[in-house]
């Protein structure tokens, strides 16, 4: 940071990334040995049982 950044006025959006919605946080399960997961998209590999594996939905919440 420079002096002239500290100069730069603050405006109200200026912090809007942080006040944007919460997308949809989707909850994944393993079918092989049932460990849990919750991201945007199911990973490819279960890390406890390292199968690759296609992994079932179990519940998307909407905040």
């Amino acid at each position: 940071m420079t002096d002239h950044d500290s100069d730069l006025p603050v405006t109200p959006d200026s912090d809007a990334v942080h006040h944007t919605p919460a997308t949809a946080i989707m909850f994944w399960e393993c079918p092989n040995c049932g460990q849990s997961y919750f991201g945007e998209q199911s990973p490819d590999l279960c890390d406890y049982c390292q199968d690759f594996t296609t992994w079932r939905l179990v519940k998307q919440n909407r905040s």
